[in-house]
This record gives structure tokens, sequence and C-alpha cells, in this order.
């Protein structure tokens, strides 16, 4: 921008900043008029031309009510529960498929001319941005909580069109396929509902009757243990065991009565006294013992064939034989009964597999077979028992029956315990396998409740599901129904140009504005190069002068000093420029071969001046000068030092300068490196390469 320069040596004292006013916003808009009135002019342009080039778009709308059910929802529910948005959503889905767009485009010849340069995709998606649906909601009354909601109860639908026409006929079209969408959509969904359950319902049936099958098996193979039957068992067992203890009791009771009988029969004669000389009643012994003595008496005085010897011999033998059979078979029964009764003694204490018990069973048998065959054989023993006598005394006789009476109850009451141990046994097995076999019971037991009770849920919901499907199949379920159909639109709907060249203007004044505001708002800071420096990568205000601040600030097309000029660097850089102006020199450097050759080196912890050495190792390739920037206020280590005036005195230009952004090095006396005057590494390496090669065309210089 131009701007009046003053005098660079004269003072100037800052102005204080002020607050703009509306006069100074006024100036800077007259200042700017002729970029605002530019913008403003091609902006309001830009929209006439929109305006008038845009073609008339008509708009045909049709408008949906959503009915609700005619039935009461309380008699009659119907199987589609979902929102009227989503239903609405997924007959567009439904709807806007590409074969149904595709026979509406080629039915009506809808963009015509599109056709020929688009492919069929770029028209499906031209038509769908064509179609609009709009919800239309309103607050109803929840029925379940009572509280107002938002909810959807109609729905517009529009079709735009170039053409009038077929903005009417495509909006029609598009009404007929919502609806008979809605109506296909609710009645399938009611049968799909249906069939569903159905099959749902014949399913659970069959999983029934294979469940009643198992339980039928399970309760004929766990027969007697069943949870039912537990309390059963258990009461059972009681009663059980009690009987056992009631026969215990009364075998023992019959076991010391059969033994007192025994005992009874032990003393008492098998067969009936005889009366003998003297009138003295003789038992067969007795009798046998007798006739024994006077057969003694004579055969001392007859002999053998004495008729009254013989008879006294027959007499004597047939008491032998009487005797000898009656009391060995006494003997033998007595020994059995004996051994029967110990033995049943020992089956109350110990099982069958005991010595003692063999021992008994073995000499019981021995005997028992003795008595049914006989000592002497066969025929021995039938003829002893041809010729025994048998007891005829009543008292043995009721006492050898009431002993026998008693082991047969005996033997009677053993058999009834061992019937009840084993039933016991059976039941206290009952007892202890009910608890598993209840598990597996109340799982089967459950699983047929359930089922059973999901049969019962399934087939009232069938019942519902059928009653809804005739609601849908009659229409009388909510439904979409057409309160105002398309109409033929008269005017466009778009565009509206009266409010496009509003806009275009509105937008062209703020256009200008805002071109000024920016212009006005570039930054104007006029900085002196010794100090500028750019602080940001981007920003219009990217460049800054550290502490000292800016030279100069236009405004106003006018120059304002913020301080004195640096008039001692500019004359330096002018000679330098000067000297490097005329076109020779300008040729040399094109050609890249006439620049000094000047680097950076700098200081930093453990900086031991090897750089320096490189670069002054490699002199042969030109070293002209070396700028050290230095820490702080110009320091450097020692090592790095001794390696820069070494260059120094091998004719290399050193400065030296500091790495801070702001401020610079002050210079002391004896300063063995010069200092950059305030110039930054990069800036000093700049004016060190200038007068060197201002020095090397013009060595007067």
């Amino acid at each position: 921008m131009p701007a009046v320069v003053q005098d660079p040596s004269a003072s100037f004292d800052p102005i204080a900043e002020q607050g703009k006013s509306w006069s100074d916003y006024r100036r800077v808009l007259k200042r700017r008029r002729a970029l605002l009135a530019t913008v403003f002019l091609a902006l309001f342009a830009v929209a006439v031309v929109v305006a008038v080039a845009l073609p008339p778009v008509y708009r045909s709308t049709a408008t949906i009510l959503i009915k609700e059910q005619e039935i009461p929802q309380e008699f009659v529910r119907s199987t589609v529960t979902s929102f009227a948005d989503e239903r609405i959503q997924v007959i567009s889905q439904q709807v806007m498929t590409r074969s149904t767009l595709l026979e509406l485009v080629d039915r009506y010849g809808l963009y015509g001319s599109a056709r020929q340069r688009e492919t069929s995709e770029e028209i499906l998606d031209r038509m769908r941005r064509d179609i609009k649906l709009t919800p239309i909601s309103a607050e109803v009354t929840d029925r379940r909580t009572g509280s107002p909601v938002k909810s959807t109860i109609a729905f517009s639908l529009s079709y735009d069109s170039e053409i009038a026409a077929n903005a009417q006929k495509i909006a029609n079209e598009l009404t007929t396929l919502y609806l008979n969408e809605n109506v296909k959509n609710r009645q399938q969904k009611a049968a799909e509902t249906t069939s569903f359950l159905d099959e749902e319902l014949s399913r659970v049936s069959e999983h029934i009757s294979e469940l009643e099958k198992q339980l039928s098996t399970f309760k004929l193979r766990n027969q007697g243990r069943l949870p039912e039957l537990n309390i059963a068992n258990q009461v059972g067992s009681e009663r059980t065991s009690a009987d056992i203890q009631r026969l215990e009791r009364d075998i023992t009771f019959l076991e010391e009565r059969r033994m007192a009988l025994q005992s009874q029969l032990a003393d008492t004669k098998p067969t009936t006294p005889v009366l003998g000389n003297g009138g003295v009643l003789l038992d067969p012994e007795d009798r046998l013992k007798a006739l024994q003595l006077q057969l003694t008496s004579l055969s001392g005085i007859y002999s053998d064939d004495h008729p009254d010897v013989k008879r006294l011999r027959r007499e004597v033998a047939s008491l032998k034989v009487e005797t000898g059979l009656q009391d060995d078979a006494t003997e033998r029964e007595t020994k059995l009964l004996e051994l029967q009764s110990q033995l049943s003694l020992l089956r109350q204490k110990y099982s069958d597999d005991h010595p003692d018990v063999v021992q008994l069973k073995r000499a019981f048998a021995a005997i028992d077979k003795a008595v049914r065959s006989g000592v002497d054989g066969p025929q021995g023993r039938a003829d002893n028992i041809r010729r025994a006598r048998k007891p005829d005394n009543p008292v043995y006789i009721a006492l050898k029956s009431q002993i026998e009476t008693s082991i047969a109850q005996i033997q009677s009451m053993r058999s009834e315990r061992d019937e009840l141990k084993s039933k016991l046994a059976m039941l206290d097995v009952r007892v202890s396998q009910t608890p598993e076999v209840e598990r597996e019971y109340l799982e089967l037991a459950r699983d047929l409740d359930s089922s059973r009770a999901r049969f019962r849920d399934l087939r009232d919901k069938q019942m519902q599901a059928q009653v809804a499907e005739q609601l849908e199949r009659g229409r009388k379920a909510e439904r979409f129904t057409l309160i105002e159909p398309p109409v033929f639109p008269e005017k466009p709907f778009r565009p509206n140009r009266a409010a496009i060249l509003l806009m275009g203007l509105v937008f062209a004044l703020a256009g200008g504005v805002a071109a000024a505001a920016l212009r006005e708002a570039v930054d104007q800071t006029v900085h002196s190069a010794l100090d500028v420096q750019k602080t940001h990568t981007w920003r219009l205000d990217a460049f800054s002068s550290g502490d000292g601040g800016p030279v100069a600030v236009v405004e106003a097309q006018q120059l304002y000093l913020m301080r004195n000029w640096p008039v001692d660097l500019v004359d330096i850089a002018q000679a330098a420029i000067n000297s490097v102006a005329p076109s020779a020199l300008f040729d040399a450097v094109q050609q890249a071969t006439q620049w000094p050759r000047v680097h950076i080196v700098f200081n930093h912890v453990g900086a031991d001046g090897s750089m320096v050495r490189a670069l002054l190792a490699h002199a042969a390739q030109g070293l002209d000068g070396i700028v050290v920037a230095a820490t702080g206020n110009g320091t450097v280590s020692t090592e790095l030092e001794s390696a820069l005036l070494q260059a120094q005195e091998a004719g290399v230009r050193v400065l030296r300068a500091t790495r801070c952004a702001n401020g610079r090095v002050l210079p002391t006396a004896g300063d063995a490196l010069p200092d950059s005057r305030g110039l930054s590494p990069v800036k000093a390496r700049v004016a060190l390469l200038l007068e060197l090669l201002a020095q090397r065309h013009n060595p007067a210089t």
C-alpha cells in the first residue's frame, strides 16, 4: 500500500490506542468503497443469474391420515404393534425399490433429457431426492401411562417435477403404492403371526407327548420310589419294623413255651402203664425187667423147651423190640426238637453262614435222616415200625401235639418275619433312592408343566392371532386413509426468485463489507530488519520485532513512527545492495559460483570445536565466514572458542550471535570474537555473506 514516510531521523511519540467510533467505520467503508462496490456487484450479479437460470419445479402433495382401529383394543388387539414411524419407514423402503421407481420412470418418461447423459443409478438418486415424505405429529394421551406424548398421526407424500402434470401423476402413484403396501404388510404380518403360532403350537404339543411318554416310562421303571410315595414308604417301613419286633417277641415267647413243653415231655412216658403182679402199674421197661427175672428163674428150673420158658422168651423178645424201638424214636424226636430250638436261637443272633449254625444244621440233618430211614436200614426200620407200639399216654400225646403246634407257629412266624425283613429292606432302599429319583422326576415334571403352560399360552395367543387376522382382513384395524389427494400444481414450488434476489442482495452487501473489513484487518505494521523475525507459520500477523516492537504502523494511508529508524544498519545494508547492483554480478550469482561460503556453528553442551576444525580441514572447497550461535550473552565453550580463534587467524571472518529469540549480544572491551550487532544467527549469516560479496567485487568498500 502507498504510504507517506516521515523523516526517519525524527522522533515519534506513540499514539494511545482509542476505541473506534461509527465515524471510524464510515471512514473505513468510504476508503474501501471501491472494493466494497466491486464485491457487492459481483455477488448480486451471481444471485440474479441464479434466480433467472433456475428452472421451475412443481410439487404435488397428498396427505395420508393414520386412522385408529375401529374396534376397541380392549376386545381385540392387532398383531401389528410397531410404531407408525417405523411402519412408514419400512413401507418407504419397499416402495423406493429400484424396480418400482424405474417402472414409474419408464411409464411416464421422467427425466427425459437427463436419461441420455446419466446412468440408471443417478436417475434413481434424483427421483428419490424428488420424493418427499414428511411426518405430521401431535400430542396424544398415552393409554398406558395417561401422560401426553408426541405421536405421528399423519404424513404428507409429495413429488417434485419440472412438469406439473408429472408431479400430480407420480404423487398419485406413490400414494396408491403406500396405501396398498400398508394393507398388504399388515395382512401378511398377521397371517405370518398366525402361521408361526400354529407351527409352534404343534411343536409344543409333540414335545408334551414325548415328555408324557418319558414320565410314564420313568414311573414304571421306578415304581414304588416316586416322590409322592416317599411318605407311604416311610410309614410302611416304620410299620414293618414294628411288625418285625412284634413277631420277634412272639417267636421268643413260643420258643420259651416249646422248651417248657419239651421239658414236660421228657418227664412223661409215651405209653400207658400196665397193671402188674401185686396190683402195681408197670411200664414196658419194668415189665421187661420183671419178665427177664422170671425167665431167669424158670430157666434154672426148666429146660429151654418148656412151654413157660418159651412163652417168657417170646414176651421178653417182644418187649425188647417194643422198648428198643420206642426209646429210639422218642429220643431221636426229642433230640430233633432240641436241635431245632437251638437252631432257632442261633439264627436270631447269627447268620446262616456262622460256624455254629452250620454245625447245628448238619447235626439236625443227620438225626432227621436217621429218624426217616432207620438205624438198621430200610428193612429193619420197617419191621421196627410194624412191631413198635405207638404212644398211648394222653398227656404225652397232648404235650407232643402242643410242641408240634408251637414249632409250626414258630416256623410260620419266622417265615412271616423273613418276608417282613425283605419288605423292610425294599422299603429302605426305596426311601434311600427317593432323592435321586425325585430329582429326575421333578425335572421331567417341571418340563412337562412348563410345556403345558406354554401350550396353554400359545393356544390363547393363537386364538387372539386368528381374531387379529380377521380384523386385518376386514380392514377394521389401524390403517392409512387418504384425506387430501394430490392436486394439479398451478404454480411452481421453487425457485422463489424474489427470495433468491433478496438473499443475494443481503449476501452481496455482507460480502462487500467483509472484504473491506478483511482488507483493513491485514497487518500493516512496519518492522526493522534488525529485529523482525517470523513467529507463526500461517497467521497474517506472523512477524514480530521482539522487545523493541515495530518501527512504524500504517494507518489511513499514513506512516506513523513508533520509534526511531536504525540508521546505521540501514546504511550498511544499502551499501551492500548497491555493490551487487551491476548486471554482471547478477550473472555471476545465477551461475552459483561467486557466492561466499558462510556456515553457522552452534554452541551447546559438549561443543569441542570439532565442527570448526572439520570446516578448516576442507578449506580447499572454500571457507569465507563462520557465524557462531552462542548461548545467552554470546557465551562460547573454551574448546569452541579456541577453534574459532584458529579459524579467524586463518583469515575466516567470524561473527558471534545469540540463540535467544529476543535481545542482542552486549559487546565488552577485549572481545576476541566480534558480535553481530543485534542480528540473529541467520540474519548475521546473510549480512556477512553480502558484506563478503561486496568486498570481493569492490575491495575498496
